[in-house]
């Protein structure tokens, strides 16, 4: 694996390939579905990859892009409410966009709150009861 660093200067198919300078790497799909690609283009950001495959991104730039939220709705975290919580984001006045997965099922519904892609997990809010979330990460 290695680390590149530069600025992303654009995408291909769809999305499925990034290129940063004069190199292109392929990008999977769960991680083409957790990135806002409107605000990631022109930024400069830390790659890893492995071969020509994206491995992680971070962003140097601080983040800009569409806000709002996105909501996993994978079976695990539609079993532990992630429709309902969509639901209740919406009524909230939040854009919502509902994804296949972000990659942390064991602690859904998981939410990723948008431009600065910090994925929330275990977000319930049910009527009469506090939210509980717990963010992801460091």
């Amino acid at each position: 694996m290695r680390c590149l660093e530069g600025k992303i200067t654009g995408f291909r198919a769809g999305g499925k390939r990034l290129m940063m300078e004069n190199e292109t790497f392929r990008v999977g799909s769960r991680l083409r579905q957790a990135l806002a690609w409107e605000g990631v283009v022109g930024c400069r950001a830390r790659l890893w990859v492995r071969g020509d495959r994206l491995v992680a991104l971070f962003p140097l730039d601080p983040p800009t892009g569409p806000e709002g939220v996105l909501v996993c709705m994978v079976k695990a975290c539609r079993r532990r409410g992630a429709a309902e919580t969509a639901a209740r984001l919406e009524q909230g006045g939040l854009e919502v966009r509902r994804v296949k997965c972000l990659d942390e099922c064991g602690r859904g519904p998981n939410v990723c709150l948008l431009p600065g892609k910090v994925v929330v997990n275990r977000v319930k809010d049910a009527p009469g009861r506090k939210s509980q979330a717990q963010k992801s990460g460091p």
